[in-house]
């Protein structure tokens, strides 16, 4: 649970084109709390497209990943 209170989004203020829309990971220590799933889940989605992360229809989405 604390590992999921460190994920926020990226402050807004500083890249609102390309990062609005990442997570921002936390710094983890080891190599453990890096092959966690909240941390391996972030870094995802962070690496997905803008295009696949503004899809407001979940099974559009979800068709969407299924083709990448």
């Amino acid at each position: 649970m604390a590992v999921y209170r460190e994920i926020s989004f990226v402050d807004r203020t500083f890249d609102l084109t390309r990062r609005s829309n990442d997570l921002q990971l936390p710094h983890m220590h080891t190599n453990w709390g890096k092959q966690t799933f909240i941390y391996q889940a972030s870094k995802d989605w962070n690496n997905l497209d803008n295009d696949i992360k503004n899809i407001k229809s979940l099974s559009f989405f979800k068709a969407k990943l299924k083709n990448l």
